[in-house]
């Protein structure tokens, strides 16, 4: 018990939530009567991939909008770029300033329904808070400890990475 008050509540009570909606699920799928219809869509097979699909358009999205964001914040934290931050943000904010159903919405008029148009309006939709993240955290660094770090002989990058 002792262990439990050491570890966040989210640590523990996440997982547990999962689990009980998880149970719940069971308990009432075999206690209900269903369609054939209703049994199709509700059955293990559909919902194993339905929840496949969203592991993968999740997954996908998260690696594009990581492998865009971090470096283009970074690069727009540099001197030569900071110029040019206030135009990459305001671009960034197009995805936050359309609610997200709408974006999808005309995603799907320009690319039609499918995988694309769903990583599309994932990507547009979280590109800004990894970017401002990445320039606020980039920001937040004393500028001592950068100019220690370099007067010790660390590498631009490796004062990056590592300070």
């Amino acid at each position: 018990m002792s262990r439990l008050r050491r570890v966040p509540i989210d640590v523990w009570f996440e997982p547990i939530i999962i689990l009980v909606i998880g149970i719940g699920y069971v308990i009432w799928y075999r206690s209900t009567t269903f369609t054939p219809t209703e049994k199709a869509s509700l059955g293990w097979a559909n919902l194993r991939t339905t929840i496949l699909a969203h592991i993968e358009l999740t997954a996908v999205a998260t690696v594009i909008v990581v492998v865009v964001a971090i470096p283009l914040g970074i690069a727009l934290t540099r001197p030569g770029l900071r110029r040019l931050e206030p135009i990459a943000v305001n671009i960034a904010n197009i995805g936050q300033a359309a609610p997200a159903v709408g974006l999808l919405v005309l995603f799907t008029f320009w690319l039609g329904t499918g995988f694309r148009t769903a990583i599309v309006g994932l990507v547009v939709y979280a590109v800004l808070p990894i970017l401002q993240n990445t320039i606020v955290g980039l920001r937040q660094v004393d500028q001592r400890t950068i100019e220690a770090s370099r007067g010790i002989g660390y590498s631009a990058t490796r004062t990056l990475f590592q300070v």
